[in-house]
């Protein structure tokens, strides 16, 4: 996805053992609304099948990088390999059982102006996908 009239948003997904949710996630996040961007995913040893659906998507969308752990580094250090590996003017975390709205980052994109960090309340679901009427 790239229009280079505006900002690239980096969105950053690591993974581990995240099979049951992840291609709800990474079809939310390839449905953006807003189109300059690059998913760089960062999996962490799963043993499932997390690796397999990546690979898939990254063969399907060239503005998903998948890069794949030697052995496992755990949650902190692989979100800071993760953002390490970003090129654009902004980056996004996301977690691999998030589902985004579709215009979640045109939002933020809108709304952080000069500051330097912004952030989106949530919405939390059930293992169906129903809105739990929670708020994060």
């Amino acid at each position: 996805m790239n229009d280079s009239n505006i900002p690239l948003v980096s969105i950053v997904l690591c993974t581990y053992n995240g099979e049951k949710y992840l291609q709800a996630q990474l079809d939310s996040l390839i449905d953006q609304t807003y189109k300059n961007v690059e998913i760089i995913i960062v999996d962490d040893c799963s043993k499932d099948n997390t690796r397999s659906i990546l690979l898939n998507y990254q063969s399907l969308y060239p503005f998903i990088k998948v890069f794949l752990n030697s052995e496992n580094i755990g949650f902190n250090k692989n979100f800071a390999k993760a953002i390490g590996l970003t090129g654009g003017e902004f980056v996004a975390i996301c977690d691999q059982d998030d589902i985004w709205d579709l215009n979640k980052l045109e939002e933020l994109k809108e709304n952080i102006a000069d500051k330097g960090v912004i952030f989106s309340n949530s919405r939390l679901i059930d293992v169906n996908n129903l809105p739990t009427g929670k708020l994060l």
